[in-house]
């Protein structure tokens, strides 16, 4: 009784035995398998920056960085892990490595980006998606990086003013009814879309002389209007101080060029 007892015990301690190393070896295989895909998953990562166009240039720099705590293959950085395009239809952009720097853990890579045609300008505005291709680069254990993207903008400022504001001028004719007045007055009309710089509207705008010579003072100027229009009202002072008949005949009245511009400008009135 006792004898047999013994054996089943023994007997069912190296079931139990076996039981266990059986239950350890599928434990370390479901760890194993939960493990190795994070491994082959998403250890690269990679951080991407593109700033925008305002200007003609050649080429675009893309900025990407590249991380992972395994080491990251630079062998395996090359023009093929970027694509670039726009959202106005354009095609994917010829893409360069410009350099490559760091090293182990993080890698920075240079990327130039031509623009459209060749160059970039201002034909080419609007947003531009950049794509880091994924299964390209790889770190040092063969594991594929998870794709990164940004986007960018090509947006000139407006272009300069050449043409500077219109001008209308308005000088009635001096009459008897005139005759012993001080002055008279002269009117301007400027206007432009972009608005009118007011702080370059003054007495030395315009010019009035005499045909046959002599040239008439101007002293003062009152101006009024906003927006894309301004009135100047200018006063010229009378020959000898009041106009009287010794003034008859035709005078010119001439508005300076380089004297009064647009609100955003480089040139001035027409």
């Amino acid at each position: 009784m006792n004898s047999s007892f013994r054996s089943m015990t023994a007997s069912t301690l190296a079931a139990r035995s076996r039981a266990r190393r059986t239950a350890l070896h599928s434990l370390a295989q479901a760890v194993r398998a939960c493990i190795e895909p994070l491994e082959t998953r998403a250890l690269l990562s990679t951080t991407v920056t593109a700033g925008d166009i305002s200007a003609d240039t050649v080429t675009h720099p893309v900025q990407v960085v590249y991380s992972d705590p395994d080491g990251v293959d630079v062998n395996t950085i090359d023009a093929a892990d970027l694509r670039v395009n726009g959202s106005g239809g354009q095609g994917d952009l010829d893409v360069s490595v410009t350099s490559v720097s760091g090293g182990g853990t993080d890698v920075t890579v240079i990327y130039a980006v031509t623009g459209p045609g060749g160059s970039w300008d201002r034909a080419d505005e609007g947003a531009y998606g950049v794509a880091v291709q994924p299964g390209v680069v790889k770190d040092s254990l063969g594991n594929d990086l998870e794709a990164g993207s940004a986007t960018f903008r090509v947006a000139f400022p407006p272009p300069p003013d050449t043409d500077g504001p219109g001008v209308g001028i308005s000088a009635g004719d001096v009459k008897n009814g005139n005759a012993g007045e001080a002055s008279h007055a002269i009117t301007v009309t400027y206007n432009d879309p972009s608005g009118i710089n007011d702080g370059t509207i003054g007495t030395d705008d315009i010019s009035v002389t005499r045909n046959g010579g002599g040239q008439l003072t101007v002293t003062g100027v009152l101006v009024s209007g906003s927006g894309d229009k301004r009135t100047a009202v200018y006063t010229v002072a009378a020959p000898g101080g009041s106009w009287d008949s010794s003034d008859n005949g035709s005078y010119t009245v001439t508005v300076s060029g380089g004297a009064v511009r647009t609100a955003r400008a480089t040139a001035t009135a027409r």
